[in-house]
C-alpha cells in the first residue's frame, strides 16, 4: 500500500473528484472528503516511469479546506488544461 493510500485510509477519506490525463505523460488532481465534511486534495504529474502519488511522503502533503478552497485549487491546477475539462470539473465540484 502506498503512503498516499495509507493517509487516505487513516483519515477515512472518500474520493469525490478526479481530473487529468493518465497517459505516458500524465497530470492528475484528486479530491477527497473527510467524515467531518472537510475536503483534502493532492495533485501530481510525471511520466510512465512512476505513478500518481509516488512522490507523496505523508498526510502533510495533502492540502485541505472547504469545498470553495478545493474548487480554487482545482482551477489553479487546471489553468492550462482543456477548457471543457475545467468546466466539467467545476460543475462536478459544485455538486459536492
Amino acid at each position: 500500500m502506498s503512503k498516499l493510500d495509507e493517509a487516505v485510509q487513516d483519515l477515512q477519506l472518500v474520493e469525490v473528484f478526479e481530473a487529468g490525463d493518465d497517459d505516458y505523460s500524465w497530470n492528475i488532481f484528486k479530491g477527497w472528503k473527510a467524515p467531518s465534511g472537510r475536503f483534502f486534495w493532492f495533485s501530481d504529474s510525471g511520466c510512465s516511469c512512476y505513478g500518481f502519488g509516488d512522490n507523496f511522503t505523508s498526510a502533510a502533503d495533502l492540502s485541505d479546506g472547504d469545498r470553495d478552497a478545493l474548487e480554487r485549487a482545482f482551477r489553479e491546477w487546471a489553468v492550462s488544461d482543456d477548457t471543457v475539462q475545467v468546466i466539467e470539473g467545476v460543475e462536478k465540484l459544485r455538486q459536492l
